[in-house]
């Protein structure tokens, strides 16, 4: 009897050693497996926010204005040219200021040609701006020009004011490329 309580003892230690190293593997298992996302999830972080974005978003096209000493390079949006509307479009932001607004400009002049706004003329190409801008709803080209230099590039060098033209004036300049045309 004595040798059946033994084997019984014997036996009992040997499941919890054999549990124990099941627990430690497992342990060990899942301290890499977490180990292998912290690391991938330390990559994630380490890309820059713009980059997280440009990968997001897919944008075609690009922008370098300048307005008020800030500089907009950054598109949530492709830049688009409507061929039935004779138009450009698109969203820009500045992730410093947090600005972001939609660009539309019409009547966009012949390559090589420049097309000059005048807000109080009959006939005039049209630029509007619309969002957290300069900290106002609306703008719209007052006077200024826009050049095309081809077929996908302009130049832009504009005097904005706001719809209730409650602010300054503002000057906007810079390139626009066109990456996308419906």
């Amino acid at each position: 009897m004595r040798m059946d309580s033994i084997n019984r003892a014997s036996f009992a230690q040997e499941i919890i050693k054999t549990l124990m190293m099941k627990k430690i593997k497992l342990l060990f298992i899942l301290f890499i497996g977490l180990t292998m996302i912290g690391t991938s999830c330390k990559k994630t972080e380490e890309k820059e926010t713009e980059e997280l974005l440009d990968e997001l978003l897919d944008v075609k096209g690009s922008i370098n204005l300048q307005a008020a000493g800030n500089t907009y390079d950054k598109l949530f949006s492709s830049v688009v040219y409507s061929e039935s509307d004779k138009m450009v479009s698109f969203w820009a932001f500045e992730l410093g200021t947090e600005d972001s607004f939609i660009v539309s400009f019409g009547e966009v002049p012949a390559v090589g040609a420049t097309a000059t706004i005048d807000y109080n003329a009959d006939e005039s190409p049209i630029l509007l701006i619309m969002g957290s801008f300069m900290e106002g709803e609306g703008y719209y080209a007052q006077s200024g020009t826009i050049k095309r230099t081809s077929t996908d590039k302009y130049e832009l060098n504009v005097i904005l004011n706001d719809n209730l033209q409650t602010g300054n004036p503002v000057n906007l300049s810079g390139t626009v490329t066109v990456g996308e045309h419906n």
